[in-house]
């Protein structure tokens, strides 16, 4: 099962992604995020950029397509429940913005990219859809740890005696 030499379904992915994305992007761009440098930043960027272009045109293979229907369904159902989700989460930042849909609004995106990669085997897409999402999923800035017991941080957790 062949698309051929773009994609119109990888297409309504981008458009789908973007949207909300440039919506984020222009209510964000004046808060400073503290972590991650530039090459971070860059990276993203480089992944975003990457996905978008490659998700609707089969550079280098030149071709679109899918093993098998069953394939075909899966990346359909995939990538729409993804882009629901994705969606869904941007209507509920929109209300109220906190740190964990911040976060799920990060790491869905590069999701579909990654599994629309992996099912059509274009796998620079699945390598850029990777770049994508190290640049926008960042850790906090205790670089995942757990705050201690007894010291400041946790206290402000919660974590600390009262």
């Amino acid at each position: 099962m062949e698309f051929g030499w773009i994609s119109l379904f990888g297409a309504a992915i981008v458009l789908i992604v973007t949207i909300p994305d440039l919506v984020f992007s222009l209510q964000s761009r004046k808060a400073k995020d503290p972590r991650g440098g530039r090459g971070i930043r860059l990276m993203g960027l480089a992944g975003r950029l990457g996905c978008m272009v490659l998700a609707w045109l089969p550079f280098p293979a030149g071709k679109f397509g899918f093993s098998s229907v069953e394939e075909f369904l899966l990346y359909l159902a995939g990538s729409g429940f993804l882009l629901a989700a994705y969606l869904f989460a941007f209507c509920l930042w929109l209300r109220e913005r906190t740190p964990g849909r911040t976060l799920v609004l990060a790491a869905l995106p590069p999701c579909v990219f990654l599994l629309s990669g992996i099912l059509l085997r274009h796998w620079l897409l699945a390598a850029f859809s990777l770049l994508f999402a190290a640049g926008r999923v960042r850790l906090p800035e205790g670089k995942g740890e757990a705050p201690r017991q007894g010291s400041q941080d946790a206290s402000r957790a919660g974590g600390g005696e009262r």
